[in-house]
């Protein structure tokens, strides 16, 4: 699904109006409709597009955040929502996210005969440990534990 068709999908979705957040981004309705629905007869360059604070506040607003991930696929990236209060502090579901990538691009290098095996099983060990970690650090407190990745 294009990104065009996303957003008017989560405009379409919406509990708000599309004058609701036409006006909470600042926008005229006829341009908010035009750019959460673009045809594809209208030239590019005449077009409204949406700028990036409005696509954050129209995720907030809508709490759709199918925009985010579909910009960050096209990337080569994924999201991953942080919880919160819960048991790890946002840096280390970042480290962890970082942890599963490095592990993700050995396992396609293994496949693309790029890195022998014990290059690749020593990353999965690694990972594996890391996770193995953090389901302890969950598992024995309901507490924020600061010092997860620490003792690195």
């Amino acid at each position: 699904m294009t990104l065009a068709k996303i957003i008017a999908r989560t405009v379409r979705e919406s509990k708000l109006s599309v004058e609701q957040l036409a006006e909470a981004l600042g926008m005229s309705t006829s341009a908010f409709y035009k750019a959460a629905n673009p045809s594809p007869a209208e030239e590019d360059e005449k077009r409204p597009y949406f700028k990036p604070h409005q696509l954050a506040l129209l995720m907030q607003l809508t709490r759709d955040y199918r925009i985010l991930q579909a910009l960050a696929l096209s990337l080569g990236f994924v999201t991953i929502k942080i919880p919160r209060n819960r048991a790890m502090r946002p840096e280390d579901v970042i480290k962890l996210q970082k942890i599963f990538a490095e592990f993700s691009q050995k396992l396609l290098d293994f496949i693309d005969g790029e890195i022998e095996k014990p290059q690749a099983l020593e990353c999965a060990d690694r990972c594996l440990t890391e996770v193995a970690r953090a389901r302890e650090m969950v598992k024995a407190s309901d507490k924020r534990q600061p010092d997860l990745f620490d003792n690195e």
